[in-house]
């Protein structure tokens, strides 16, 4: 019987954008060469674009071609949802100014899940900022045109550390100079609202989704704010969540015991410094900063250690 209680590593997936920037590259295969590396895929079952169990039995696999007993096994009564999209987002440019429809739509015209998601500011400049929502008392009715977006949209200068919520229908669009991590439902799916008039890789003009985007855009989204937490030693803070996912932002300094009481599956990306993940039986994986480690849903217990004065991890399950 294969041991399906130790902690999994992923061969990340590295997707090529005209925003891209130089962030990523650190961690991507060198056939990448100079191209902007735009996302790296942390964790992903969404199908084509996988990402490839690195470690143990299971190794060189992913999750879509494990057999249901199994699946059950990593990722608990829920897994024929399978687990979320957990990504890094390095932008070197603007990206475009976009929103992703809800489930119901997404069903109806894509016959796949919506799309919210939340971000965590990793590293950014100085000047550094980020589009969420409207702006307060001027969405009016020609604005439902799409005409004049960035007079329109709410921009919110960022540091490291500060979260966004963003729901399904909730304009927004990441800025120049910030890299953050991104979890969302299993999904890609997103419509551009406007783009710049900027070439693709291509050099053709990106496509726009100005019918798609009126359809399931809140006009009414206008009470954005930043979500900050601070953990003490040991401690975690509640940090995003929502019917589709949770977060809690984590620090140690010393050896942690965490306890799985509901039998779901948890993913821990390392947002400083380095750490060790130990479940009993196991050979312990060394985790380092910005690199995630999966707990199956069949584990019950696990420890976590920084290898150094204190590390920080966010904590993502549903």
């Amino acid at each position: 019987m294969k041991n399906l209680k130790i902690p999994l590593t992923f061969t990340p997936r590295f997707e090529v954008k005209v925003w891209g920037g130089e962030r990523l590259k650190q961690f991507a295969p060198e056939e990448k060469g100079t191209a902007p590396i735009g996302e790296m895929w942390l964790l992903s079952d969404v199908p084509g674009r996988e990402t490839l169990i690195s470690n143990g039995p299971l190794a060189g696999m992913h999750f879509n071609e494990l057999s249901p007993g199994i699946r059950q096994q990593l990722l608990g009564a829920e897994e024929e949802a399978g687990p979320l999209l957990i990504k890094l987002i390095d932008a070197g440019a603007d990206l475009s100014i976009q929103v992703h429809p809800d489930d119901a739509y997404a069903q109806k015209h894509h016959g796949s899940n919506g799309k919210s998601e939340m971000w965590m500011v990793l590293e950014c400049e100085p000047e550094a900022s980020l589009v969420a929502g409207f702006t307060p008392g001027h969405v009016n009715r020609s604005a439902r045109k799409l005409e004049n977006i960035e007079s329109l949209i709410q921009k919110h200068p960022v540091k490291p550390g500060d979260g966004f919520y963003i729901p399904a229908g909730r304009i927004h669009a990441i800025g120049k100079g910030i890299l953050l991590a991104e979890v969302q439902q299993s999904s890609d799916l997103t419509y551009r609202v406007y783009d710049y008039n900027r070439p693709g890789l291509d050099g053709r003009l990106r496509e726009l989704h100005l019918k798609q985007s009126l359809d399931v855009l809140n006009f009414e989204d206008t009470c954005v704010e930043a979500v900050r937490s601070n953990p003490g030693r040991n401690e975690w803070d509640d940090f995003i969540s929502c019917t589709h996912f949770r977060t809690t932002h984590c620090r140690c300094e010393t050896t942690w015991n965490r306890i799985n009481e509901n039998n779901k599956w948890r993913a821990l990306l390392c947002l400083k410094g380095c750490m060790q993940v130990t479940v009993s039986g196991c050979s312990p994986v060394q985790v380092d900063q910005y690199q995630l480690v999966f707990i199956p849903a069949i584990t019950k217990d696990f420890e976590v250690s920084p290898n150094g004065e204190e590390a920080e991890w966010l904590e993502i399950w549903r």
